[in-house]
């Protein structure tokens, strides 16, 4: 009885499941797609018409270091020797 019901209750559940018709497609308005673009974010990095493009940033921040006068860090004597031995 078991090798009956079972194949039969899997072809009532595929024809069932065949019936059913698939959801509306759903219109999406321009602005929501241009909101959900990948690539809008990507584009003002590297050299948008903004102000705040990575570009303009970079400049601004390389003018900025180039200004400073910078000196050497402060070299400490008797803090101990670290010796790595290299193996194979």
């Amino acid at each position: 009885m078991d090798l009956i019901l079972r194949p039969l209750g899997l072809v009532l559940a595929a024809g069932t499941l065949m019936s059913v018709n698939p959801a509306p497609q759903q219109q999406y308005s321009p602005e929501l797609l241009a909101m959900l673009d990948p690539t809008a974010g990507m584009r003002s990095l590297c050299g948008g018409t903004s102000g705040s493009s990575m570009r303009s940033l970079l400049s601004a921040s390389a003018a900025v270091v180039g200004q400073t006068d910078v000196t050497a860090p402060p070299l400490y004597d008797g803090l101990g020797k670290v010796h790595f031995a290299i193996t194979k």
